[in-house]
């Protein structure tokens, strides 16, 4: 797997590894979380999604709106979610 760090660097992860990353997202798109969702989404949620999943747009924003759905549940969304999901 090969992980953009800086524009001209990368990062080469082993096998094992990229396995045991993809391992917590999975987690965490199945356990809705209180705080820190905006963070969360654009930082792991929809990079994970697209870019190691290599869902298509519309497959990781259904994804994302129902895990989004969950976690209104804990602690309510004070952000609209499809706009909040383009924008990332």
């Amino acid at each position: 797997m090969l992980l953009t760090k800086e524009k001209d660097q990368d990062i080469h992860l082993p096998q094992r590894q990229h396995q045991q990353n993809e391992f917590w997202i999975e987690i965490l798109l199945d356990t809705p979380i209180g705080d820190y969702k905006k963070n969360a989404l654009r930082r792991t949620v929809a990079p994970y999604l697209i870019n190691i999943k290599k869902l298509s747009y519309d497959e990781a924003f259904n994804i994302t709106k129902d895990w989004l759905k969950k976690c209104d549940k804990i602690i309510p969304l004070q952000f609209n979610v499809n706009a909040k999901i383009k924008d990332t």
